[in-house]
């Protein structure tokens, strides 16, 4: 059987990748998209499906892990010391790297990732060139979070669309039960109009038959 990834587990292996600029929602949208079934889990092989290997995507989370480690005062002053005149050659990069705990690349990946911040091929990279890379991984963690919130707006305004429509017939019901009721009780009225009708004219008539009556024991004891 294929492994796979709950919610939780989803979250926490994307945070452990230094995947941390997706609020909950947006982690939830990305997950239930993977989530083409609906099970509440997807496959590993689909969720590394997901994904290749991609030095610039590699370089921008080094940057980022370099970023985060450079609010450590000895870190800063260890960078500061490798980075010479020219800048920072691969030796100094790697050991940089090995130093804030970045052991997910493998030495070729690493000196791709190096390539691809060492913009001008100088065999150096310079602070200008990992500034040029983080305003890169910014400006792509932006329009991440843009897609993000556009697809949640587009999940929200689906889910009002369907409340609506919901309501729609909800009022639809409710309308048809009033006009049934409305019919039972005009037909109901107009039974007991026509029998109320019925009695007056029994009353009616019955009063004439005693008139009649009346008038005929009048005519006989005048006799």
């Amino acid at each position: 059987l294929d492994a796979s990834l709950g919610f939780g587990e989803f979250r926490t292996a994307m945070n452990l990748a230094g995947v941390t600029w997706f609020t909950k929602d947006q982690l939830m949208a990305l997950f239930q998209a993977m989530d083409a079934q609906g099970h509440g889990r997807i496959r590993m092989r689909d969720w590394l499906s997901c994904f290749a290997w991609d030095p610039m995507q590699a370089a921008m989370e080094v940057q980022r892990a370099l970023d985060t480690s450079l609010r450590q005062p000895a870190f800063r002053r260890r960078l500061d010391s490798t980075m010479g005149r020219k800048g920072m050659d691969f030796q100094g990069f790697r050991d940089n790297l090995s130093a804030i705990g970045v052991r997910w690349l493998n030495d070729q990946q690493m000196r791709l990732v190096f390539d691809c911040i060492d913009a001008d091929k100088s065999g150096y990279v310079t602070k200008d060139e990992l500034k040029r890379v983080e305003d890169m991984r910014r400006q792509v963690e932006m329009e991440r979070e843009d897609a993000a919130e556009r697809e949640q707006a587009a999940a929200a305004e689906k889910r009002r669309t369907t409340e609506r429509a919901e309501a729609l017939r909800q009022d639809g019901i409710i309308t048809r039960v009033q006009a049934v009721l409305r019919g039972r009780m005009g037909r109901r009225l107009a039974v007991a109009q026509r029998e109320e009708l019925a009695r007056r004219r029994e009353a009616a008539a019955a009063t004439k038959v005693q008139a009649l009556q009346r008038g005929r024991r009048g005519r006989e004891l005048a006799t």
